[in-house]
């Protein structure tokens, strides 16, 4: 696989299974689960991958679902993690990459949420671990001074992260909305359900900025 910019993925271990005959998921012993895990993590880590795809309801919310996947690095097993949001981001929901809801906990401070979550089994140090988070976003689609039932959304975002990142971002915009423009250009738009999909895929590096949406 490679990316739009033509950059080779690294090699990448996939666990499936098939429906049986009477349409039941074929279970996946959790050893052959750890043991892709393993062989994955051997690679060697360049990235930290962002996955957020947002639809954008007509009153101007953003219902999200964001992925990430990551490497324990710590040298330990990991039994806990914490991440950042900013405050107008409100996350409603954790689960792992088997489906089982994650508890976690917040705290605020100034325009910072940060998030606890306690894993539901450790990470083995060097391993990559997968989970996502879902929720919604207010107060990001603004209307268009002197333009009727004109609306503007606008984010940059910042990976909290030493690590570059592939951060891939989806909207979906409301059920009968019109695409006057976009930033950056080359977004890649496609339809789904007869409504406009966005899509940006951008390769940050430690320290950088990325595009401003």
């Amino acid at each position: 696989f490679m990316s739009s910019d033509n950059v080779k993925a690294q090699p990448f271990v996939f666990v499936f299974s098939t429906l049986d005959s009477s349409g039941k998921p074929t279970l996946i012993p959790d050893e052959m689960i750890d043991f892709a895990k393993q062989i994955n993590s051997a690679a060697p880590e360049k990235t930290y991958t962002q996955e957020f795809s947002a639809e954008i309801t007509p009153d101007g919310v953003l219902k999200f679902k964001g992925t990430i996947i990551k490497k324990n690095s710590s040298g330990s097993n990991m039994t806990t993690h914490s991440f950042v949001n900013s405050d107008f981001v409100n996350v409603t929901a954790m689960e792992d990459d088997k489906g089982r809801p994650l508890k976690f906990t917040t705290t605020h401070n100034g325009s910072i949420f940060r998030y606890y979550v306690t894993l539901n089994e450790p990470v083995k140090a060097g391993n990559i671990f997968t989970y996502s988070n879902e929720g919604t976003m207010d107060g990001m689609i603004l209307p268009v001074i002197g333009n009727e039932n004109t609306y503007m959304f606008r984010m940059s975002h910042s990976p909290a992260t030493d690590k570059a990142t592939l951060r891939i971002e989806t909207y979906l915009l409301p059920e009968g909305a019109e695409l006057i423009s976009m930033n950056p250009e080359d977004m890649k738009r496609t339809e789904k359900d007869g409504r406009i999909e966005l899509r940006h895929e951008e390769l940050i590096p430690v320290g950088a900025k990325p595009k401003q949406m």
